[in-house]
């Protein structure tokens, strides 16, 4: 009878783990093996030395330029001490011009101080900024580490976006965090929080950062329809549409893929280098083997849509480097913002009623997918390799992630037309505030709190679906859209408008500007983090509260820690160079 009700107990266990996207790749059980001798492989000394080679360029042209700038300020020390010296004349006893002065004069018979040496008539040095390759300022490292945290020209309502963008990458972590500690817990932990973790009406925020992602959509979406209308107003309309679509494009994929592209090769190349242990092999599952085969799709960003068909037999999993499947959904719906953009800024009202009609179809296109694949709220996460599971047909197609993307691009049109930085709309009475306000925390709260009680927490039932059919069909169609519209009143109310000082001065705080620049970079790696720890455990690990915020916090730190390593040496120097590159279309 224990052995009996022992197995019972592991088989409710592993039933609940096949709803998680991680564990339900781990469900099978695996005999521990030996860590094998490490062999290098062509691919890891390309990553290795591709990886060297941005740190070697950015550490040896920060050098030479150190050195060159320490040289100058000696010879233009020397110089001053020079040309402040008073020189007496033999025959008159008086004080003689200093060199440069007699230049400027052009008592020596030269062109004068507009002549060709073009130094200061007063100091003899260069005048304006010196350009010791435009290039090579790119990979500087004090340069980069200075742009980074050098203050941003935008205005406080804009400001606060990059506390919002913290935020949501912090609450990205803390969902992946959890699900990535769960297959290295013991039998007795995964009990534990079967049984009294996942009951909790706050473990709803864990389960639910999937929303996070979706506020990045958002926030991409307003920006970039912003910035647009925000050209369009300043110089007018393109002169040639194409040319700049085009330009608008490369610079989108250029801004992107460096970064992106050095990760993947961290992925696919050096990550496996940084462990061992009977675990570690183990996270290197069919996702992790697509890279090989599939890699090129990441780089075009299509890899939500190849080969994993809607429908297909290929169909399964998130594949290579799977949470890229955001970079392909952000990109993909990039694509709608240049004739949106164009045709907001010469005919508004078809500009919003196209926009409208978006959103629409993307609520309906979630509700016919959800009732035609018979998909489940509690599966909505399970990263199963059956065909027609929630994550390939549903959950990272840009046809269904589209509503938060189109809202923001909405919000930005909108803010325009009121006078943007400029409007005039007054601030209304206190009550009128509040009640906005609670109708957005409103919105945002359901979709995530009213998943709370869906699963069986007890008996043989244990982690399955207790909601019916309809409840799915209701939640699965309208979740997004309701946080789309809590989140753009939010931005719009407090941040825009300044409705709510409170909010707009904390999440406009300076200090989130930094760290919202390294977002992208953090997004990247921390998975990378995440599977270093997690999967290098030699043993099963016990769960506690504090184990989880202790791992949590550790990941964050050197998440950005990566990421601003990451920043300064690859994506900062990458945009250096596209902005010299790169035409500016008009």
């Amino acid at each position: 009878p224990e052995d009996m009700m022992v197995d019972a107990t592991f088989q409710a266990v592993v039933k609940f783990l096949t709803h998680f996207p991680v564990t339900s790749k781990f469900t099978s059980v695996t005999c521990l093996r030996g860590t094998p001798e490490p062999v290098s492989s062509p691919g890891q000394v390309a990553g290795v030395t591709l990886l060297t080679t941005f740190a070697v360029v950015a550490v040896t042209i920060t050098a030479a330029q150190l050195l060159v700038a320490t040289t100058r300020k000696q010879r233009y020390r020397a110089e001053d001490e020079q040309e402040t010296m008073p020189l007496v004349s033999k025959d008159a006893g008086q004080l003689a011009l200093g060199p440069s002065q007699l230049k400027a004069d052009g008592g020596d018979g030269s062109e004068g101080a507009t002549g060709g040496d073009n130094r200061s008539s007063v100091t003899g040095k260069p005048r304006g900024k010196t350009s010791s390759g435009g290039w090579m300022q790119c990979f500087s490292l004090p340069h980069n580490v200075g742009q980074l945290f050098a203050p941003v020209p935008f205005s406080p309502g804009l400001r606060c976006l990059d506390g919002m963008r913290v935020i949501s990458i912090l609450w990205v972590i803390l969902g992946h965090t959890f699900l990535e500690l769960v297959p290295v817990m013991d039998i007795g932990s995964l009990l534990f929080v079967v049984r009294s973790v996942l009951p909790r009406f706050t473990f709803q925020v864990v389960t639910n950062a999937v929303f996070a992602v979706d506020s990045f959509f958002l926030l991409s979406g307003f920006l970039g329809m912003y910035l647009a209308l925000k050209h369009f107003y300043r110089t007018g309309a393109p002169r040639s549409t194409v040319q700049w679509t085009a330009l608008l494009l490369a610079h989108r994929y250029l801004r992107l893929t460096p970064l992106y592209a050095v990760c993947l090769v961290m992925y696919m190349y050096v990550l496996p280098l940084w462990g061992s242990g009977p675990l570690w092999d183990s996270w290197q599952t069919d996702d992790f083997h697509k890279c090989f085969d599939d890699w090129w799709t990441n780089m075009l960003y299509i890899n939500n849509l190849v080969p994993n068909q809607f429908g297909g037999k290929a169909t399964g999993g998130l594949g290579c480097m799977g949470w890229s499947w955001y970079l392909a959904n952000d990109f993909q719906l990039f694509l709608l913002l240049p004739p949106l953009a164009l045709l907001q800024y010469h005919a508004p009202k078809k500009g919003y009623a196209v926009m409208v009609l978006l959103v629409a179809g993307c609520v309906a296109a979630n509700g016919a997918l959800v009732h035609a694949f018979d998909l489940r709220t509690c599966e909505a996460d399970q990263d199963s390799q059956a065909p027609g599971n929630y994550q390939t047909v549903v959950y990272n197609k840009p046809y269904t992630r589209a509503t938060p993307y189109i809202v923001g691009m909405a919000l930005a049109a909108f803010y325009h037309d009121i006078g943007g930085e400029h409007h005039t709309i007054q601030r209304p009475v206190f009550i009128v505030r509040a009640a906005g306000l609670v109708v957005a925390l409103v919105l945002l709260a359901v979709p995530v709190f009213s998943t709370y009680g869906m699963r069986a927490t007890s008996g043989q039932g244990q982690g399955d679906c207790e909601w019916e059919a309809w409840q799915d069909q209701v939640y699965l169609t309208l979740h997004r859209a309701s946080w789309s519209l809590g989140l753009a009143y939010l931005v719009l109310g407090s941040c825009l408008l300044d409705w709510n000082p409170w909010v707009a001065r904390f999440l406009g705080l300076r200090f989130w500007s930094p760290l919202s620049q390294l977002t992208y970079g953090a997004y990247l790696v921390h998975l990378f983090v995440l599977i270093s720890i997690a999967f290098n455990f030699s043993k099963p690990i016990l769960y506690s509260d504090g184990m989880i915020v202790a791992m949590y916090l550790g990941v964050v730190i050197l998440a950005f820690a990566f990421a601003f390593v990451l920043h300064v040496v690859v994506e900062r120097p990458m945009l250096g160079l596209e902005k010299m590159l790169m035409p500016r279309s008009r």
